[in-house]
């Protein structure tokens, strides 16, 4: 392969991938995604804070998930936009069209810093959730909420797991995308994401198990109407906190599998079939994109549901005591012939 400089160049492949339809498509579908979640996201926070019945300690996980998921788009975003620049204005240049490691560093430790939060939000909130349901008196009495402190510890790792990844004196790289991390960093990164995928099985199992403890408890309370209401809503709530959950970590687990298996056979693709797989088995953005949007459609959902609840009380304690009114007539009708005899 060609160099410039200690550069290597594109091969031909690689400038047909990189000035293919598909890839112009994809980029400016992250872009359009990156786009929306950024317009979405303050409407999110808005329902979140003002709208929504979520308790205080999964809003803040919430926030979190919000944050990293717009922080996650405006890298994509910028990312997209840089390759789409450079593929059309050095499309016949191989070697200006690649990418060294020392001009992606940045973009590349960012991005793996917001895929790292996304997903460690929908871990510390599984985690959460699973703790309000076994530990409730602990985890409503504690000094500091173990939201907050499940949130410092996903940042801390948000923050120094990239850290420890990049070697700023490993030797330059050339790669076609700043989507993809230096040679240097395959071995853990596949580690990592060997994790990840076994991170989003335990917590699907963890939400599905928090649905199904919820629903027993709210069976074993429908006698009582007052505190059957209460286990309803509190249901309701997990159960859409748990749906939000499992569908981002569908996502990511998509990517976690779907990505190590694409890199442990990366060599039995052509760099231009291995590059069109991976543009499409990225669905962090998808995620991200979902993330504002599963907030909002919840808080509206979760609204609508509180009224219902009320409203159905408020019908059977009418019922009740008009059947209640009926019988004391009854009584007062009989009782005074009864005496009269």
């Amino acid at each position: 392969m060609p160099t410039l400089s200690g550069k290597l160049c594109a091969s031909a492949e690689t400038l047909q991938m990189k000035s293919s339809f598909i890839f112009f498509f994809k980029a400016r579908l992250d872009q359009a995604m990156g786009l929306a979640t950024l317009l979405l996201a303050p409407v999110a926070v808005y329902y979140l804070i003002h709208k929504s019945t979520f308790p205080s300690s999964t809003k803040i996980l919430l926030l979190a998930s919000i944050c990293y998921a717009s922080f996650h788009e405006v890298i994509v975003t910028f990312i997209q936009g840089y390759s789409v620049q450079r593929s059309l204005l050095f499309k016949d240049s191989p070697c200006e069209i690649m990418f060294t490691s020392e001009e992606c560093i940045t973009l590349c430790f960012s991005l793996i810093m917001a895929s790292t939060g996304m997903i460690g939000t929908q871990t510390a909130m599984s985690i959460d959730m699973i703790a309000s349901v076994l530990l409730p008196a602990r985890h409503a009495g504690a000094l500091v909420p173990i939201s907050v402190v499940l949130l410092f510890m996903t940042v801390s790792y948000s923050i120094l797991l990239p850290s420890f990844l990049f070697d700023r004196t490993a030797p330059l790289e050339t790669i076609s995308t700043c989507f993809n991390p230096p040679q240097y960093m395959f071995t853990p990164y596949n580690q990592i994401m060997m994790s990840n995928a076994l991170a989003c099985v335990i917590c699907l199992v963890i939400n599905i198990t928090v649905i199904c403890i919820n629903r027993y408890q709210e069976k074993k309370t429908r006698y009582d109407i007052k505190i059957r209401y209460q286990k309803r809503e509190a249901l309701v709530t997990s159960k859409v906190v748990c749906s939000i959950a499992i569908a981002l970590l569908i996502a990511f687990g998509g990517y976690a599998v779907g990505g190590l298996v694409l890199r442990s056979n990366k060599e039995k693709f052509s760099p231009l079939v291995y590059s069109r797989i991976f543009l499409f088995v990225y669905t962090y953005p998808y995620a991200a994109l979902s993330t504002p949007a599963l907030i909002i459609l919840a808080s509206i959902y979760l609204k609508r549901q509180r009224r219902k609840n009320i409203k159905e009380l408020t019908e059977t304690r009418e019922t009740i005591n008009n059947r209640i009114a009926v019988l004391k007539n009854s009584w007062n009708m009989t009782m005074p012939k009864v005496y009269a005899r």
